[in-house]
């Protein structure tokens, strides 16, 4: 177990041991009570200040959603130094449960034995380490009733590909800055669902605004800022909000105007991965943005599997002409951070 006193003043800092020393060294506890993370999901780092009573308060809605028990037992396999998984000890703590850290290097078939051996009932992955279970057709443990898939998009496809191998999976969206989980789904359907302690708005120009006493305190870079007006975080996160439910529409950074078009990345990834469950492509692709003095952008796909032509075509036809693919590139394997998402500054 994660040494961290969850209901003292006591402060802890974390940071990725892949950080530069000075990037590192601005991972400090200058707040009682709190716990200091960088996020993962910016281009700029950031120092978040995240509260104990933020953490708990997020663990404690997510424990009602599973009815988690003293009798669970987590497997974690992120690292603590992300909000993924170092909100696996707050919930415990909360429930009583016990943990089991996954500290190895990721390997589907490791893992899948390691929570056999451990009859492990809770655990979160990223999409990518789901769609390695999915690839490589690996049976359920007999005691896993609940998969949190988070820290990224997880496409239609890959969802209902685990779904048919029987892989407990709930699909997650959150973010550092709310310790976490912020909607999520059940076991019956892929749609996210705001948790009880989320209120939930978007702006006019379609960004996600939060307000929660799980919302961060605030951030330090260097100096301490404090983003939230009247309680209110505005996400650089594009959403639609249907009642109680969350749609994710991408991030304003993954919108690019190419040729005068407006063309978004996230869009094109959902078009990619429905053509690879429908033409069964079992590969990983991405694809990457780079500036073209003409056109503003060009479009590459970077893919694992030699034979990528029908995929390419298939793709082309289904998008507008400037969001087409200029260029196919293999690589053996994408290279990914410590969360298992796709580094995309690929060269």
């Amino acid at each position: 177990m994660l040494d961290i006193t969850w209901d003292d003043d006591t402060s802890y800092a974390f940071s990725n041991p892949h950080l530069s020393q000075t990037d590192r060294d601005r991972v400090k506890p200058f707040l009682p009570g709190h716990i200091f993370l960088t996020t993962s999901g910016s281009r700029k780092l950031k120092v978040v200040a995240l509260s104990k009573l933020a953490f708990l308060t997020s663990a404690l809605a997510v424990n009602q959603h599973i009815d988690a028990a003293s009798k669970d037992i987590w497997i974690n396999p992120l690292p603590h130094f992300h909000v993924g998984g170092l909100s696996i000890y707050a919930r415990a703590h909360l429930s009583k449960s016990y943990v089991y850290r996954y500290d190895r290097k990721w390997n589907s078939e490791t893992w899948t034995e390691f929570v056999q051996a451990k009859r492990g009932t809770l655990t979160s992955l990223t999409p990518t380490q789901l769609f390695d279970l999915v690839e490589k057709q690996h049976k359920v443990p007999t005691r896993l009733r609940v998969l949190f898939v988070g820290g990224g998009p997880l496409h239609e496809g890959l969802y209902e590909q685990a779904k048919a191998l029987g892989w407990p999976i709930m699909p997650t969206y959150g973010m550092t800055e709310m310790c976490s989980q912020i909607a999520t789904a059940d076991l019956k359907s892929s749609r996210l669902k705001l948790l009880p302690h989320v209120e939930a708005k978007r702006s006019s120009e379609g960004r996600l605004l939060v307000k929660s006493k799980a919302l961060f305190t605030g951030y330090y870079e260097p100096d301490f800022i404090d983003p939230k007006i009247d309680g209110w975080f505005e996400t650089e996160d594009l959403v639609d909000l249907e009642g109680e439910y969350l749609i994710p529409r991408g991030r304003g950074s993954d919108i690019l105007k190419i040729k005068g078009e407006l063309v978004n990345l996230f869009h094109l990834e959902e078009v990619l991965e429905s053509l690879k469950a429908k033409l069964q492509c079992k590969m990983e692709t991405a694809v990457i943005p780079k500036v073209d003095a003409r056109a503003g952008y060009k479009l590459y796909l970077y893919h694992t599997l030699r034979d990528v032509a029908p995929l390419l075509e298939a793709f082309n036809k289904s998008v507008i002409p400037e969001a087409k693919i200029t260029e196919a590139v293999f690589v053996p394997a994408l290279p990914k951070n410590s969360l298992g998402k796709v580094i995309k500054t690929l060269e």
